[in-house]
């Protein structure tokens, strides 16, 4: 699909290009767009990633289960957003997580070997592109070297955002008290004790089986 500049100018992958450039890639560059209806799985977890998926317009749920399936978190992310650019190449290139339409969306897609002509012509580009991987690795890394909080809460805290690919935004977490118990190496008692505390301050809201979290910065 041949697209206008004003179409791809605020993604991330080609933030800094110049006009003439944009135009390049708009014109030469084969994008697949596709609408998505409210409620509609886009991607699936475990499918096969070859080609790099932008949200340029709507809100999205994101599901990530533990390999054990024994919890998960859904993430509400807004647009624009690239969807695991990071699994495009190396050892494993399935998606982590599955992206269902929380409102109705549009997503644009490049094969990867599109994205390789266009990484290879727009030095820019490429750039954006080694910059977005990064900073999702180095974000990882710096998570996993945090050392666990004294304080029970704010050890569901770090739960809760190790557990989060993305920064901010709402989160919801399925998980049961004896599970996040046993995950955190605490009596069952004792996280109740600190879920209620958290709901107190207004930072989580519990139902049974799910913590929901507003606002995954202001904790």
């Amino acid at each position: 699909m041949a697209l206008s500049v004003n179409d791809i100018s605020n993604l991330p992958l080609f933030i800094g290009l110049t006009q003439s450039e944009l135009k390049d890639i708009a014109t030469l560059t084969h994008f697949d767009h596709r609408h998505h209806k409210k409620g509609f799985c886009f991607i699936k977890e475990y499918s096969l990633c070859n080609s790099l998926v932008f949200v340029i317009r709507g809100r999205v749920a994101v599901d990530t289960y533990t390999n054990n399936r024994s919890y998960h978190v859904t993430e509400q992310v807004g647009s624009p957003m690239i969807i695991e650019p990071d699994k495009l190449f190396g050892l494993t290139t399935h998606y982590r997580s599955s992206y269902t339409a929380l409102t109705p969306c549009d997503t644009l897609a490049m094969h990867k070997e599109e994205l390789m002509k266009v990484l290879s012509k727009h030095i820019v580009a490429r750039l954006n592109f080694l910059n977005i991987i990064c900073r999702k690795t180095q974000h990882t890394d710096s998570m996993m070297w945090h050392n666990n909080p004294a304080d029970l809460k704010e050890r569901i805290v770090t739960f809760i955002r190790k557990h989060s690919t993305h920064p901010t935004g709402s989160k919801t977490l399925y998980i049961k008290m004896t599970q996040l118990a046993a995950e955190l190496h605490y009596s069952r008692l004792e996280v109740s004790i600190a879920l209620n505390a958290l709901q107190d301050e207004e930072k989580i809201i519990l139902r049974r089986g799910i913590i929901d979290v507003p606002e995954v910065q202001l904790l």
